[in-house]
């Protein structure tokens, strides 16, 4: 059986697909599930309770890394064809490696935005699930960034920042009582 995104299992990586992009460039895209230690939906009691509700699922993230051509067919053993720009070719090679060492999905996070994050912080900051509210660490929001890396077969080296506890709403003073309230 062919392994696709929707099989992964953790431990597992996947070259999803390759495109053709601009500058005679194709870009490949991974997919890897990671467990993130420092949110609760990590936790696999959680998880299987909450098996039919898709917020506490572990989705696969997603890294991607641009090459030549040649230089990916000759580095993964594979042959990819003609594509035009624009088009991807599906691939779906699980666990690939480069020179005998396994590539991985490293996740780095931080409260350091690069550009395109400070200028999209409503769709680029890391929530509690997708329509929860913004993280923050020490008062910043959290960007959640991904690279490929070389590995001896084991786990990336991943860096997950502990979110802030939420900031409680207080709850508004009831208002002063008025001079006809006070002598009733």
């Amino acid at each position: 059986m062919e392994k696709t995104v929707d099989t992964l299992v953790p431990g597992e990586v996947l070259l999803v697909a390759v495109k053709a992009v601009k500058g005679n460039k194709y870009q490949m895209e991974f997919a890897e599930i990671i467990s993130n230690p420092s949110v609760a939906s990590s936790d696999p009691l959680t998880a299987m309770f909450n098996q039919g509700d898709p917020r506490f699922s572990t989705r696969a993230r997603r890294a991607w890394r641009s090459g030549e051509k040649s230089a990916i067919e000759q580095l993964l053993g594979i042959e990819l064809g003609s594509i035009a720009e624009g088009q991807s070719k599906e691939l779906n090679i699980l666990n690939p490696k480069v020179n005998g060492k396994s590539l991985k999905i490293q996740v780095i996070e931080t409260t350091d935005a690069d550009d395109y994050q400070k200028d999209n912080v409503e769709t680029t900051a890391k929530k509690a699930g997708s329509e929860g509210d913004f993280l923050f660490y020490g008062g910043k929001h959290i960007y959640s960034n991904t690279k490929i890396v070389f590995t001896e077969g084991g786990d990336a080296e991943h860096t997950f920042l502990q979110a802030d506890p939420p900031i409680e709403e207080a709850t508004p003073a009831p208002a002063p009582a008025s001079a006809e309230e006070l002598s009733a």
